[in-house]
């Protein structure tokens, strides 16, 4: 029997496309963890910040956004409230493939 679910470690430096296909071919829903890449250098991209700063949204936003709309589910964490209400307001855009 296949897991329902299959929790990996995706971020947009480390996109993992042959699990995420595999998962979606066996019907496994793909949960990541380190989201954001473990908070490196990924927060400080000069590409995500101007899609941040065209969408008027943190760099944060936008890559938990990329995520979802991947289809995946990640997995975030903040004990501060105003990350926390941030991470979920990233379902009022769309990014482009680019």
């Amino acid at each position: 029997m296949a897991p329902n679910v299959n929790q990996i470690e995706l971020h947009p430096y480390f996109s993992q496309e042959k699990q995420r296909v595999w998962d979606r071919e066996h019907g496994v829903v793909t949960e990541y963890w380190i989201p954001l890449g473990g908070a490196n250098s990924l927060l400080q991209d000069p590409t995500i910040q101007k899609i941040a700063e065209s969408q008027q949204k943190s760099i944060a936003q936008i890559i938990l956004h990329w995520h979802i709309q991947l289809g995946a589910l990640p997995l975030c964490k903040s004990s501060s409230s105003k990350r926390q209400l941030e991470n979920l307001s990233v379902f009022d855009f769309s990014l482009t493939d680019e």
